[in-house]
């Protein structure tokens, strides 16, 4: 039979530091003689008075059962030692497991927090709410063929606008004649009258025409519509000078050129032209 193996003198260093440090855990010798006493004064009761002298058999039987049962007492109180030491250990590592239970409460009791009370619910999402929001928007379409009309409307009153919008282009040519342009009025009409006088109707009418392309509403208008028919009757058109001489007498009735303008015609026809045409 093979003896047991010491580990410290035949293990590894691994084994003998590991019972080095066994003994560090261990109680000192006081705390253990502590210990078993008090073990052995709780086991062995005090003999009665009235036993005999046991024999030397049950004396050893007996010292038997309370060494072992001495040896069982320390080892449970070297557990305890043991076991206490080691408790700060747990003690460290505990609080990391204890922590996620204030998170869970935390979260089980975030939800009432947000929660919305019946009554705003209930004003939110009953369906009877639903046509209100959408009734609105059904009305549009209703209305539009009214808004259509009025718009057409309106184009038409702006398709007819164009034409009042062209008034103010003649407003511009009406305007008040300066010194200058009534001067040049004048040079143009006198030079006409010359050609006139000398016979050269071909002079007088280029002059005219020049007259008429620059000053369309000139200020001496009628003036010009006068030296115009005497041109046409001095080159024989008697009937383009007498429908000229009636649109004037139309715009300028009671004007001091329409006595001319009978005058000339009067002048030109014969007796019973003159007789309705000479002035009273």
């Amino acid at each position: 039979m093979t003896s047991p193996k010491r580990l410290l003198e035949e293990g590894s260093s691994f084994d003998r530091t590991l019972l080095r440090a066994a003994r560090a855990d261990r109680p000192s010798p006081e705390l253990e003689r502590r210990l078993i006493a008090a073990a052995c004064g709780a086991v062995v009761p005090a003999p009665p008075a009235s036993t005999t002298r046991p024999s030397l058999l049950a004396r050893l039987g007996r010292s038997r059962f309370v060494a072992i049962g001495a040896i069982g007492i320390g080892a449970s109180m070297l557990a305890v030692v043991s076991g206490e030491s080691a408790t700060p250990i747990a003690e460290t590592s505990t609080p990391a497991v204890a922590n996620p239970a204030p998170l869970t409460e935390a979260r089980e009791e975030a939800p009432p927090t947000v929660e919305i009370s019946p009554s705003e619910s209930l004003a939110v999402t009953t369906p009877d709410a639903l046509p209100n929001v959408v009734t609105p928007a059904a009305v549009v379409p209703t209305s539009s063929p009214a808004a259509v009309t009025l718009v057409r409307r309106e184009a038409v009153v702006l398709a007819a606008a164009p034409s009042t919008n062209e008034v103010p282009a003649p407003a511009e040519a009406t305007a008040p004649a300066t010194e200058a342009s009534l001067q040049r009025e004048v040079e143009l009409l006198d030079a006409v009258k010359r050609s006139l006088r000398a016979s050269a109707l071909d002079a007088a009418e280029r002059e005219l025409d020049a007259y008429d392309a620059e000053f369309r509403r000139g200020t001496l208008k009628p003036e010009a519509g006068v030296l115009r028919i005497r041109l046409m009757l001095a080159k024989g058109d008697r009937a383009g000078a007498t429908a000229l001489g009636d649109e004037l007498l139309r715009h300028h009735p009671d004007s001091v050129h329409a006595k001319r303008i009978r005058a000339v015609l009067a002048a030109d026809g014969g007796d019973g032209t003159r007789t309705q045409t000479s002035p009273r």
